[in-house]
């Protein structure tokens, strides 16, 4: 009887010891909360964009000096804005935040519901700006 007590003992601070190293374990992973910026930083040129009237198009390439400055703290700066769909233009600084977890570029002073903001997506070295429009309209900017 005795020989089976300490079985069960033992099998009992074997489970309390793996518990507790699983837990702490699990505790030193870093969890995702969508703040980590995943390749998202850098300094992003213009490229391309595609507006489309009905159906697929391609991107057309573009001269632009039009740039996105995504930072590590998920701020941005640019010289062109993203209040409207695919604006070119340059010669504005503008600011914001941007979120990885829902993929979206909020410019400050935007009168922009969540719903309307730009989205991200990342593709190799290539970050794509896509609005809310009817067709497809996005810009294509490449990392400098």
């Amino acid at each position: 009887m005795l020989h089976l007590h300490r079985n069960t003992a033992m099998k009992k601070h074997i489970l309390v010891l793996v518990s507790i190293t699983a837990f702490i374990y699990a505790c030193t992973e870093s969890d995702d909360t969508g703040t980590s910026t995943n390749g998202f930083v850098g300094t992003w040129k213009l490229k391309a964009t595609m507006v489309s009237p009905g159906g697929p198009v391609p991107f057309e390439p573009i001269e632009s000096d039009k740039q996105i400055i995504l930072n590590s703290d998920l701020t941005f700066t640019s010289n062109g804005e993203f209040c409207s769909m695919v604006s070119t233009e340059t010669g504005s600084t503008t600011t914001g935040t941007y979120s990885t977890m829902d993929s979206l570029l909020m410019q400050d002073n935007c009168n922009m519901n969540v719903i309307s903001y730009p989205t991200l997506k990342l593709e190799a070295d290539t970050l794509i700006v896509s609005y809310l429009c009817i067709e497809d309209c996005a810009e294509k900017y490449i990392r400098r």
